[in-house]
């Protein structure tokens, strides 16, 4: 089992996911266009100039990383929701990464359930790994028509946080009741899994979408290699207080406790690179 998972991070490192565009966003809540355009739509990630612009829903290929992972855990469907960024979080329903069937995509956006659907609305209350079937919840009739008739019968949803607050979910889907123990591994796999997916689109639009600016940015990538800010000062040719300035007003953008957590975050949504 260990030398699986370790094959299988290994692959994450190196993931590409080839997307698919399938569900462009107009603008409006909930809304959803036909399937012939949902099929027919070419718009790619290199080509959208902003979050807004980029299709909320995206289709995963199966590649060798997800046929790796089935080996281990089987399903017969994966989605991965949401970003961390404001108006993108999980039950916004604005970013999808998925192959559910397309037509069951539809008519879940469409009717809304991405902001009223249990499994979502407990994750967000902090449960840490959520299945259809729990007791302390039930689905509505028609999302669990819906569900039916797409055979999408078992889910399993591991919630993506930050500092406490879900801002994403990584969700496996097959006909048949997940075990314990493969629900165990699937909650191991689904933060480097998320990231893996996420990541073209942090490195491309996190600094949009968080405003940050070419010098916040360049002070934060100098203090990354451990300079104190009057080295900064130096090698950047900015006054002390310059730097000083820049460096709070990131932290402040990426609700950082310190420069040194404002670091490690602009790290993590890979601003530094």
């Amino acid at each position: 089992m260990l030398e699986k998972v370790a094959h299988l991070l290994l692959g994450i490192s190196n993931f590409l996911f080839s997307r698919i565009p399938r569900i462009p966003d107009t603008g409006g809540e909930g809304f959803v266009a036909s399937i012939s355009d949902l099929l027919s739509n070419d718009t790619s990630l290199e080509a959208a100039a902003d979050l807004k612009s980029l299709p909320r829903v995206r289709r995963i290929g199966l590649d060798y990383l997800l046929q790796s992972l089935k080996r281990s855990v089987s399903f017969d469907y994966i989605a991965v929701c949401g970003l961390d960024f404001d108006g993108y979080e999980l039950e916004t329903g604005k970013s999808f990464d998925t192959d559910l069937p397309p037509l069951f995509v539809e008519k879940y956006l469409a009717s809304g359930w991405h902001a009223r659907d249990p499994l979502i609305l407990e994750a967000k209350n902090g449960e840490r790994l959520l299945v259809d079937g729990l007791e302390y919840y039930s689905l509505p009739h028609e999302l669990a028509d819906l569900l039916s008739f797409f055979n999408l019968k078992n889910r399993a949803l591991i919630p993506i946080e930050r500092q406490g607050k879900v801002y994403g979910a990584v969700i496996f889907v097959r006909s048949v009741a997940f075990k314990t123990e493969e629900l165990a591994y699937l909650e191991f796999i689904a933060k480097p899994l998320y990231d893996a997916v996420v990541q073209p689109l942090m490195e491309k639009f996190a600094a949009v979408e968080l405003q940050l600016t070419a010098g916040e940015i360049n002070c934060l990538r100098h203090a990354e290699l451990g300079l104190t800010s009057d080295e900064i000062s130096a090698e950047l040719g900015f006054a002390t207080q310059t730097v000083n300035a820049y460096i709070l007003s990131a932290t402040r953008k990426l609700k950082a406790n310190n420069r040194t957590h404002a670091i490690a975050t602009a790290l993590r949504r890979g601003l530094l690179e």
